[in-house]
């Protein structure tokens, strides 16, 4: 190794030569030689070196401009995960798909409507507002051939004017001749221990109304209340069912028609018509009844013999507030003997 001096900015600085060809950095008095890299053997030892230009350029800190390449990556616990497709729901936000949506489900909603009231309803009425087919009147016989076909028993379903409730027979009959010196019809229904005073009948809620009204301005007290006589679990054959639903469509025309005059309309030639067809399809049916045996056979004709004067009534083209009284006291006994042969039925 040989010894050189160098003059840097007027400062004296050994350097020292080593075989290999490369200077070494300058050495201060109290350390020892170091080797200096980047310094050829040929360079003039009087020349200054400038070490700046020799140093390495540090690398830039990374700024974003697009090149994703050369970004930092993040580790992958700290990755944002790409969100998939979503779908948005924008067509909620158009009026005309909303207006057209809306008119479609108010039309459905009504249209449902339409159709369940006119499906459910499937008991037709006449002029008289009398339902031409009966309340449990039909079901599904044990045979589907001819004769041996069962029906059940019709339903009498009506509105009545309850006079009073009385313990005992003759408390009930004291009740009933008052009224009757009133010209008033009234009838008894046993029920239990309990003999019930009905004084009229009417066929639906409103008439019912009506009647209340007619009997508050007779200062009488009565209880307008529903009452039904019907059998379930019984059932007859065809011709005797027809004879029973045909005897209880009458009883409520009847009835219809008798509430009518009551309340001061006087019926129609139209409504007279049909109250008359009622009763010949009732005649009709009673005469094609088969043999019963003989207590059921005169409870079935006293039923029909006890409406034969109010039929005659109508087939004399004659109609009158009395004739309307007649009228109710025929159903109300009517409805006795109904009750009667529903009892005979079920015994």
């Amino acid at each position: 190794m040989k010894k050189s001096l160098v003059s840097l900015n007027k400062e004296r600085h050994i350097y020292y030569k080593i075989e290999n060809g490369r200077n070494d950095l300058p050495l201060d008095k109290n350390e020892n030689p170091q080797p200096v890299t980047g310094i050829s053997s040929d360079d003039d030892p009087n020349k200054v070196i400038g070490m700046e230009s020799k140093r390495k350029k540090p690398i830039e800190p990374f700024w974003d401009d697009g090149i994703s390449e050369q970004s930092p990556k993040l580790p992958p616990v700290k990755r944002k995960k790409s969100k998939g497709s979503q779908f948005k729901l924008n067509f909620f936000k158009n009026i005309v798909f909303l207006s057209i949506a809306s008119a479609i489900l108010v039309g459905g909603a009504f249209g449902m409507m339409l159709l369940s009231l006119f499906t459910n309803n499937s008991e037709n009425t006449t002029d008289l507002g009398i339902e031409q087919s009966t309340p449990q009147s039909q079901v599904q016989g044990v045979s589907s051939e001819g004769e041996n076909q069962k029906f059940s028993v019709p339903a009498l379903d009506v509105f009545v004017a309850q006079g009073g409730a009385f313990t005992t027979e003759e408390k009930g009959k004291e009740m009933q001749n008052l009224l009757s010196e009133k010209g008033q019809p009234s009838v008894l229904m046993k029920e239990g221990d309990t003999q019930y005073l009905f004084m009229g009948v009417a066929a639906g809620k409103e008439t019912s109304e009506a009647l209340g009204n007619y009997y508050q301005k007779q200062e009488m007290d009565t209880y307008m209340k529903s009452y039904a006589i019907y059998a379930d679990q019984i059932e007859v054959e065809k011709p005797v069912h027809q004879f029973l639903a045909d005897g209880v469509q009458w009883m409520k025309g009847a009835t219809q028609i008798s509430m009518n005059e009551i309340a001061g309309a006087q019926p129609t030639e139209n409504e007279i018509s049909q109250f008359q067809q009622l009763g010949a399809k009732w005649i009709t049916s009673f005469k094609e009844l088969p043999s019963q045996d003989e207590k059921m056979n005169t409870l079935l004709k006293d039923w029909i013999v006890n409406s034969q004067a109010v039929m005659d009534v109508y087939s004399s083209n004659e109609t009158a507030a009395p004739h309307a009284w007649e009228i109710q006291k025929s159903v109300l006994e009517g409805m006795i003997d109904y009750n009667a042969i529903v009892n005979q039925l079920e015994s």
